[in-house]
């Protein structure tokens, strides 16, 4: 099929999808733009929050329509409730990228720095002795407790 044909063909099935489904105007931009860029308004599109292919497939104004309704539900929660979210409503649970994050940076940390981590563990469990010994702990622990969601330079 040569590129015109194959382009009437897109925007014929556009002007047949359009005629038969109501959508906002938004929507029909956004389709239109879809069709624009080479594509059928019949060919399947993942969905932003499902893991892999939907079964059935979801053409796009179907994944748009679905995509949006998962972020509407899910706007103005945190990154926790999110992930309770997803787990409770589509029954998988995401990765917690912050978790991830971390666990790349530990494993791809040079020796130097993973024996630095060490030594500064180890400093501060002598500190906390020190600070228990002396009889100072629960002035430590409510100076601790008065400051825990002050950021910190680095944290592991």
């Amino acid at each position: 099929m040569t590129d015109t044909a194959r382009n009437e063909l897109l925007w014929r099935e556009y002007r047949e999808y359009a005629s038969k489904n109501q959508m906002s105007r938004h929507e029909r931009a956004l389709l239109h733009d879809w069709v624009k860029a080479g594509h059928s308004v019949h060919e399947p599109v993942d969905s932003e929050y499902l893991p892999g292919p939907t079964w059935p497939p979801m053409d796009y104004l179907t994944a748009y329509r679905f995509d949006r309704s998962i972020a509407d539900e899910i706007d103005g929660l945190t990154e926790e409730e999110r992930l309770d979210y997803f787990q409770e409503n589509l029954g998988f649970s995401l990765p917690d990228h912050r978790n991830l994050e971390l666990e790349e940076t530990k494993r791809t940390a040079p020796p130097v720095i993973e024996a630095r981590v060490r030594q500064l563990k180890r400093d501060l469990f002598h500190l906390w002795e020190f600070i228990w010994s002396e009889g100072l702990g629960d002035e430590a622990q409510a100076f601790v407790e008065s400051r825990k969601d002050d950021e910190i330079p680095f944290e592991w």
